[in-house]
């Protein structure tokens, strides 16, 4: 199947703040090389390819592709990119016009209601409170919640994160 190349996401990608040193690739595949994560699903996930569509400007092939939200973020692409892209701010850059289209992973949508609603993104268990006590750890998790969740959803809420957490109820897809 062949994708179409939108030279528009690609200038609006290309002038985005973070994303600037994407035009400094020369497709070396150094960073492929270096992360973990390619090497551990046996080069499935390939930053190079990503850095690749980015610069043909290949927007659905990038916004739809599972394999986008297996990056961990750990920085290792940008610490070995002889050029100085900074992959990892073009992988959020893009994570983020994916959750924006409503193509993120449900993994990520729970998650991120987790956040709304709790202020954290694991919420205390039971089981959680249960292994603690085991290991004779502090149980009053709540005291060490810095912000109270109401303070965090006014400051989500001023960044647009309530919107697209809503979104994710009233779109239907899962992005999976």
């Amino acid at each position: 199947m062949a994708s179409t190349i939108d030279f528009t996401f690609r200038n609006l990608l290309l002038q985005t703040h973070g994303s600037e040193t994407l035009s400094y690739c020369y497709q070396c595949a150094t960073c492929t090389g270096s992360c973990p994560v390619s090497k551990e699903t046996g080069g499935r996930y390939n930053p190079r390819r990503i850095i690749e569509r980015s610069l043909l400007g290949m927007k659905e092939s990038l916004i739809n592709d599972p394999t986008l939200w297996l990056c961990t973020m750990c920085d290792t692409c940008d610490e070995s990119c002889p050029q100085g892209v900074v992959l990892t701010e073009i992988f959020t850059i893009l994570k983020n016009m994916a959750v924006k289209a409503g193509k993120a992973p449900q993994r990520y949508k729970d998650q991120a209601r987790s956040v709304w609603e709790n202020g954290v993104s694991v919420p205390f268990m039971d089981s959680i409170l249960r292994r603690r006590r085991d290991l004779e750890l502090e149980e009053e998790l709540d005291e060490n919640v810095v912000v109270p969740v109401e303070e965090l959803q006014v400051l989500m809420e001023s960044t647009g994160f309530k919107e697209i957490v809503t979104s994710f109820d009233d779109n239907g897809e899962d992005g999976d």
